[in-house]
């Protein structure tokens, strides 16, 4: 039989489903066309025709907004891009951090041009009082069945679908057993040799949280915890807020303890750095979810906005980005290898998460950030 011949009927089958796209390349291949015809012939807009027609969503498309860089990467390599192999759908993709995406929620109230919106939880309780989300039907998102409740934000407006975990970062050549609380950082041996973050950043909410819980307070009475801040000042050599200004600064030994977000570090560690992180703090730690949310009134297909969420809490999507940048589960079919989980907060390690009341948190943001950078700064 002749090449074109094998050719048609090799299409044919394709078209009938006979036979997978995979396995038309490698007969392809056996037909004897080049690594370069084959990869021709598949990128053509016959084959990709084909192979899309009996997918879900083939021709609609949805418009997602998350966070750019190594965040984003990781969820489109885990996330995106799966779901637009499995269902066909196009997926337009816009970046934003959460304070970016606050504000292009509220831009769009008139006129909502995002189906799918990825930010930190705060973000959603920040625009769902505001009417700018819709609650999920979770009913048709299946995965969330095995999310735990605690990740379901400002009733079912938004649902978490990783976290990271802001805690005690050290240097493993000062400390070569990790500290065990957050006093730790106002040793008199760290003078100028401590860290903690900007004061425009969450993270350092969560480093007034943990002074007050020290001083005697809490969230609700953080008094305790500023007169601690002014008495941190001594050991404190810069403000964190350059990742790799802080990785070097560790590296050569000028700062030995900190406080920010682990995950950020992972390069750096995997490189042979000596940082490490601990979860093991006897105050616990924080563990902030990223969060999915659909705007009202989006103009995008609603059951694929669905079916991209459900694929945002899927066990194998979770696992994968657990691996790609250390981001928590929070599906508990997750299945997490041991080295990552030193890295993440598991279901195990929950309870030992601090407690934050974000709707009071939003209320004292401004008036924590300005006694903070008092205490620190002066």
């Amino acid at each position: 039989m002749k090449t074109s011949a094998r050719l048609d009927d090799l299409f044919a089958d394709l078209a009938r489903r006979s036979i997978s796209r995979r396995e038309f390349g490698k007969r392809l291949t056996a037909l004897g066309l080049g690594s370069s015809a084959v990869a021709a012939v598949l990128a053509s807009s016959d084959v990709r025709g084909v192979a899309a027609q009996d997918k879900p969503f083939s021709g609609k498309t949805i418009r997602v907004q998350f966070w750019s860089g190594p965040e984003g990467d990781n969820i489109q390599k885990n996330v995106v891009d799966p779901f637009v192999e499995e269902t066909g759908a196009e997926v337009i993709v816009e970046y934003g951090f959460t304070s970016g995406s606050i504000a292009k929620v509220r831009a769009q109230a008139a006129d909502p041009q995002l189906d799918v919106v990825l930010m930190d939880d705060i973000g959603v309780m920040t625009v769902a009082p505001e009417n700018l989300l819709t609650t999920l039907d979770l009913a048709k998102i299946p995965n969330a069945a095995d999310i735990d409740k605690r990740f379901i934000v400002s009733d079912g407006k938004g649902i978490g679908f990783f976290t990271y975990v802001d805690t005690i970062l050290f240097n493993t050549t000062a400390y070569p057993t990790p500290p065990t609380t957050w006093r730790d950082l106002w040793d008199e041996k760290l003078r100028n040799k401590a860290s903690v973050p900007t004061s425009n950043q969450t993270p350092a909410l969560h480093v007034i949280i943990a002074a007050a819980i020290l001083g005697g307070g809490d969230q609700m009475n953080p008094d305790p915890g500023f007169a601690l801040l002014e008495q941190l000042r001594p050991n404190i050599r810069v403000l964190a807020e350059n990742t790799s200004q802080i990785a070097e600064l560790v590296k050569n030994g000028d700062i030995e303890l900190l406080s920010w977000t682990s995950y950020i570090f992972r390069d750096y560690i995997q490189q042979g750095y000596p940082i490490e992180n601990t979860f093991k703090l006897k105050e616990g730690v924080f563990a902030t979810p990223g969060c999915a949310c659909i705007p009202a009134g989006h103009p995008g297909p609603q059951d694929v906005a669905e079916a991209f969420v459900n694929k945002l809490l899927d066990p194998k999507a979770q696992e994968g980005m657990a691996e790609g940048l250390w981001f928590g589960p929070t599906n508990s079919k997750a299945v997490i290898p041991e080295e990552t989980a030193k890295r993440v907060i598991t279901f195990a390690e929950l309870d030992n998460t601090i407690p934050v009341d974000l709707e009071h948190l939003l209320k004292v943001r401004q008036d924590w950030i300005t006694r903070y950078d008092r205490a620190l700064i002066g």
